[in-house]
């Protein structure tokens, strides 16, 4: 309920959900996380960070580990993305159920907020899991041309190709950026 309200702008609506979840699961990082996350909607950075560092503080699930790193990524946290973001491509996010699609979703929630850094690192991380992927090297193009580095987003959009030559945003972006 609390994101259908952060969908909806009501960040306040949100937070005071959040904040009941979390007091009714003290020990749970996933409602300590999401409501880190209302308040960096808010962009109350102090509280969000609060309670950034006390999930982090509570062992957790891989299930949450994309999660903790967007956090990290947004809050400045470099050295704990940096330590996610090896973990999840050292631990295998294939065994551990973390799945192209909810790495690529990441990247394009962050990309899509402006955080475009970010969403390059995302993106990256999903190229070196996943380099199979015409969509993760697809998106990593994105990304870079909307950093404004349109050599890389050539590279990329162009390696996307390689690996499906019938992906035709590739092609639209790759005349596009002639």
């Amino acid at each position: 309920l609390g994101y259908e309200y952060l969908s909806k702008k009501k960040v306040e609506d949100a937070i005071d959900i959040f904040n009941l979840n979390s007091l009714a699961n003290p020990e749970s990082a996933a409602a300590l996380l999401s409501l880190s996350e209302g308040y960096l909607s808010k962009k109350d950075i102090y509280n969000a960070q609060k309670y950034y560092k006390r999930a982090s503080a509570i062992p957790h699930d891989n299930s949450k580990v994309l999660k903790y790193i967007r956090l990290s990524l947004l809050l400045k946290d470099q050295k704990t993305s940096k330590r996610l973001l090896k973990d999840l491509i050292s631990n295998n996010a294939k065994k551990n159920n973390i799945r192209e699609f909810a790495i690529n979703l990441l990247g394009y929630q962050l990309l899509n907020q402006g955080y475009k850094r970010e969403a390059i690192v995302i993106f990256k991380t999903g190229s070196e899991l996943y380099p199979e992927s015409f969509n993760i090297f697809d998106s990593l193009g994105e990304a870079y041309m909307k950093n404004g580095q349109k050599e890389l987003a050539k590279r990329y959009y162009k390696k996307s190709l390689e690996l499906n030559p019938k992906n035709r945003n590739a092609v639209e972006m790759l005349k596009k950026m002639k």
